[in-house]
């Protein structure tokens, strides 16, 4: 899975949207990821952020199995993904 991004809004003080392409499964789609700044930078450097995307839908990327597994596994056709960040500067 990659992510490419073509822009970067600012949504509000500690929060943004990032728009890029999401390629999963070969197949490349537009998507935007949902940034929040959990914790502002601290003294050591380190800082928290939350990243989300609104629901994608699997078959969009390929992602199916078996119509049997399909039925059975209760796995949702659409799905968020969710990234939790942990940054340190660098020295």
């Amino acid at each position: 899975m990659t992510f490419k991004s073509r822009s970067v809004k600012r949504t509000g003080p500690q929060s943004g949207d990032i728009l890029g392409d999401l390629t999963m499964h070969g197949v490349t789609k537009p998507i935007t990821l949902h940034v929040k700044l959990l914790t502002p930078i601290n003294e050591t450097g380190r800082t928290r952020w939350s990243v989300t995307t609104d629901p994608i839908t699997r078959r969009d990327f390929n992602l199916m199995f078996a119509p049997a597994a399909e039925s059975v596994s209760g796995i949702s056709q659409t799905v968020a993904i969710n990234i939790e960040i942990e940054a340190k500067r660098a020295e």
